[in-house]
C-alpha cells in the first residue's frame, strides 16, 4: 500500500507546554523528586516517562504532601489560583511557576475587564484547569462551553440589556465558537467589550487543519483523548473529511485497515503531543506501508 502523508507545519508541543516539560526535566537532573501541582500535561506517555524519573503529581486543592518542604513544586502551564500558589509558597521548599505567559495574560485581562463591567462571560470548559485557575482571579465569571449553552444562560438570567458585559475565552477554545458567542451577546446587550484571549498558536493549528482536511482522504490527530485541544482538532477535521485520534504507534496499527492504496493522509497533533511521538508515528507508517511519500506542510 502506498500513501501520501502531509505533516502539519504546526505540530508537536506548543511553547507553553514545552516550557513546563523542559523545566521539570531540567530539575530532575539534579533532584531525586520533583512535585508538580496537578497534571503537568494532558498526555499519558509524557507523564509516565517523567514519573519514572521522579516526578510526583499531587492535587494542590487538597491535602499537601507531608514532605513538600524538602522539595521543589512546579506550577504547570495552565496556572493556578493565586491563593493556591501562595499556599504552596508557604509549604514547599521552593515554587517554580511555569504558567504559560499567554494564559497569565488571559488571567490579567479577565481581572481588568471584570472590574470595569457588570458581567464577565468566559467561553471555556468549567472543569478545565485554566478556568479553575481563572476563578481565583475573577469573582463569579459566567462560564459557558459553547454557543448553545450561552443561549440557555442568557434566557435563564434575563439580564438588563443596558448592563456592560465583556467576553473572553479559555486560550485553547476554537475561534469560530468564540465569534458565534460574541454575535449572540451583541444581540442581547447594548455594550459588549471583547478581548480575543485565544492563543494564536491554536488558531494557526485550526486554520492549517481546515486547509489540510479539505485536500485529504483522512486526517490523523495525534494526542490524548484527555486533551481538550486535541479533541477540538478532531471535531474540526471531521467537518470536512474522515478523521480519527491516535495516541501511540500501537493505536495507529489498529487503524491501518481504514487506509487504502493511494490515500492522502494528513497528520496533525494537539499542543500536548511531544515531537518525539510525531516522529515515531511517521516511522511506524513507513514500516507498515510499502511506500510513504512524506510532505512537510509549509
Amino acid at each position: 500500500m502506498k500513501i501520501r502523508l502531509i505533516v502539519a507545519k504546526n505540530i508537536g508541543f506548543c511553547f507553553g507546554v514545552r516550557r513546563s516539560v523542559e523545566t521539570v526535566e531540567k530539575l530532575l537532573e539534579s533532584e531525586r523528586k520533583v512535585y508538580v501541582a496537578g497534571e503537568l500535561v494532558h498526555n499519558e506517555r509524557v507523564l509516565n516517562e517523567l514519573m519514572k524519573k521522579g516526578m510526583v503529581l499531587f492535587n494542590p486543592h487538597s491535602d499537601l504532601p507531608k514532605d513538600l518542604k524538602a522539595h521543589t513544586v512546579v506550577v504547570r502551564a495552565h496556572g493556578l489560583p493565586p491563593n493556591i500558589v501562595k499556599r504552596l509558597e508557604d509549604h514547599a521548599g521552593r515554587v517554580v511557576d511555569t504558567t504559560c505567559p499567554i494564559v497569565m495574560d488571559m488571567f490579567k485581562t479577565a481581572k481588568g475587564l471584570a472590574k470595569k463591567h457588570d458581567r464577565l462571560y468566559v467561553l471555556g470548559d468549567p472543569n478545565h484547569p485554566e478556568i479553575v485557575a481563572l476563578r481565583g482571579y475573577v469573582e463569579d465569571p459566567i462560564v459557558f462551553k459553547d454557543r448553545n449553552e450561552l443561549e440557555k444562560i442568557l434566557k435563564m438570567r434575563n439580564d438588563n440589556p443596558n448592563l456592560k458585559v465583556a467576553l473572553i475565552s479559555q486560550t485553547t477554545k476554537d475561534f469560530m465558537t468564540f465569534q458565534r458567542s460574541l454575535e449572540l451577546l451583541v444581540k442581547h446587550f447594548k455594550c459588549v467589550s471583547v478581548n480575543r484571549t485565544i492563543c494564536d498558536i491554536t488558531i494557526k493549528r485550526e486554520e492549517e487543519l481546515g486547509e489540510l482536511s479539505k485536500k485529504s482522504d483522512v486526517v490523523m490527530v495525534i494526542g490524548s483523548e484527555k486533551s481538550s485541544n486535541t479533541n477540538k482538532l478532531l471535531r474540526i477535521a471531521r467537518e470536512n473529511t474522515k478523521a480519527f485520534l491516535v495516541s501511540d504507534p500501537h493505536d495507529l496499527r489498529r487503524r491501518i485497515p481504514e487506509f487504502s492504496d493511494g490515500m492522502v493522509v494528513s497528520m496533525v497533533s494537539g499542543t500536548s503531543t511531544p515531537d518525539q511521538l510525531v516522529d515515531e508515528m511517521i516511522d511506524e507508517l513507513k514500516k507498515i506501508c510499502e511506500e510513504v511519500d512524506v510532505v512537510w506542510s509549509r
